[in-house]
């Protein structure tokens, strides 16, 4: 029984699971993905009760096309930060 896999996001189309982490920390500002809302979006639709999404807010609040998401997990509270736990 596979408990977890470990996919890029252009490999996790089309799959459901019930729990998603997506990491952002080899990021940066030039990578694809951050320019292609619609491969970001298919990332954070694979899953189906949690979303967890790794990064430095400073720098994913910077990239446009990740304001919106990052908006509406500010406006409800939905971000932690690491270094206040």
């Amino acid at each position: 029984m596979n408990f977890f896999n470990v996919l890029t996001i252009d490999k996790s189309q089309g799959i459901e699971k019930e729990i998603i982490i997506i990491s952002f920390v080899k990021m940066n500002d030039k990578t694809k993905i951050l320019r292609d809302i619609q491969r970001i979006n298919v990332a954070f639709t694979r899953a189906k009760t949690k979303l967890i999404l790794i990064g430095l807010i400073k720098f994913l609040d910077q990239i446009e096309k990740l304001q919106l998401y990052i908006n509406l997990l500010k406006e409800n509270s939905l971000i932690v930060d690491i270094n206040m736990i």
